[in-house]
């Protein structure tokens, strides 16, 4: 998956769904940040991280996510 630009836009993004770490290192790990805004993300939210990730992007993103980040405290995507 391609890295998402740290654009003023995706860092307030960044800022609301991964409060707990400043926005470059939440964007660090794409299909993470995907996961995190897909959970706590609004609306518009993805209509800002969607003019980055390609369908297949998003694709790889919902079929790793959860493998990679089930646990509580490594990210959003639950059992």
């Amino acid at each position: 998956m391609n890295r998402t630009p740290l654009t003023p836009e995706i860092a307030e993004v960044a800022k609301r769904v991964i409060w707990f770490e400043d926005p470059q290192s939440a964007i660090a790990d794409p299909i993470r940040f995907v996961a995190y805004t897909m959970t706590y993300g609004t609306y518009l939210d993805m209509a800002i991280i969607r003019q980055h990730p390609s369908e297949e992007d998003l694709r790889e993103a919902l079929a790793n996510a959860h493998r990679e980040y089930s646990t509580a405290a490594h990210g959003p995507i639950g059992t």
